[in-house]
C-alpha cells in the first residue's frame, strides 16, 4: 500500500474504533448525515457525542455546530480522507463556524518486522478480565479527570467487544495493558499504558515489538494515534508519520456569542 493508502485505512480504523466505544454508551444514537457521522448520547462525554467522516461545507458545519451547543463536551475529528481534502481548508470552514483545535494527534504506521525484544501479551477473555483491563487504562489515561468520566470510558471500553483487550501479568499483576483493533490488512493499536513503576523497563517497547511481530507474521500493517511527544519514541520503534488526526471543539467565544 502507497503512504496515501494507508493514511486513509489508519482514519478509517480509528473512526470505527471510536464509533464502536461511542455506541457501546446506553442512550447514543448513531448519526448518519450527508455531510457527516458520528455520535449522540444522553451522556455529556465526548466518547459518545462526535463527529467524523467529514465532507465539509459551510452548511454541514453549521450543523455540526448546532449539535455541539447542545453537548458540553463533543469532538470534531478532522482526519486524512474526510473532504475537501487539504486540511487548511477543512481547519477554515470549522474555525469559520466557531470550532478550535483543542489536540493535534500523528498518525503512524509500521509495516516491517519488530526492531526490538517482544514481550508476549495475554488476552482479556471475559467480563471480569475485560473490567480489568479497562479500568486499568482508565486510570492511567484519565487519571485527572473525575471519577464519572473515567467511569463512562471504562464502561464503553467493557462494552465494546469489538475492541480486543491486552494485558501483561507477570507474576500475576496487571503491569501493563492495550487494546487492538483488526481490520482488513491493518491492526491499530489503542490505550497502550505501563504501571507508573514498571514504567523505563522495557515494557513498553517489547509489548509494541510484539504487536509488530504478529502483525508482520500475518501480513498486516500496525497503525495509532499519537501526541506529539510520543512520535520520537515510536519512530525509534520503526513507526512513520502518515498524516494528522484535528479534533476540534466549540469555542467558549461562540458558544457564549451564539446562546446569548
Amino acid at each position: 500500500m502507497t503512504t496515501d493508502d494507508l493514511s486513509l485505512a489508519a482514519s478509517e480504523l480509528q473512526i470505527r474504533t471510536y464509533l464502536a466505544l461511542g455506541l457501546a454508551t446506553a442512550g447514543t444514537t448513531h448519526l448518519q448525515e450527508p455531510g457527516f457521522e458520528g455520535c449522540y448520547g444522553s451522556e455529556d462525554h465526548p466518547i459518545c457525542n462526535f463527529a467524523a467522516r467529514l465532507k465539509l461545507d459551510p452548511w454541514t458545519a453549521n450543523q455540526i455546530q448546532d449539535l455541539a451547543l447542545s453537548r458540553n463536551s463533543f469532538n470534531v475529528y478532522s482526519a486524512p480522507g474526510d473532504s475537501p481534502a487539504r486540511r487548511e481548508v477543512r481547519h477554515e470552514i470549522l474555525t469559520r463556524s466557531g470550532f478550535k483545535i483543542a489536540f493535534t494527534l500523528q498518525q503512524m504506521v509500521s509495516d516491517g518486522p519488530p526492531q526490538f525484544d517482544p514481550v508476549p501479551y495475554e488476552m482479556a477473555v471475559g467480563i471480569s478480565a475485560r473490567t480489568e483491563a479497562a479500568t486499568f487504562m482508565g486510570s492511567q489515561f484519565f487519571a485527572k479527570q473525575s471519577s464519572l468520566f473515567r467511569r463512562r470510558v471504562v464502561d464503553a471500553t467493557i462494552g465494546a467487544i469489538e475492541l480486543e483487550l491486552y494485558g501483561v501479568r507477570p507474576q500475576n499483576e496487571l503491569v501493563a495493558a492495550h487494546m487492538l483493533v483488526p481490520h482488513g490488512n491493518l491492526v491499530g493499536l489503542f490505550n497502550l499504558c505501563v504501571r507508573p513503576q514498571y514504567q523505563g523497563r522495557g515494557w513498553g517497547t517489547g509489548i509494541v515489538s510484539e504487536i509488530q511481530r504478529l502483525a508482520f507474521e500475518q501480513g498486516r500493517v500496525v497503525t495509532l494515534q499519537c501526541e506529539e511527544q510520543l512520535v520520537a519514541w515510536y519512530s525509534r520503534l520503526g513507526f512513520r508519520s502518515t498524516g494528522v488526526v484535528d479534533a476540534y471543539i466549540l469555542s467558549d467565544d461562540r458558544r457564549i456569542a451564539i446562546m446569548n
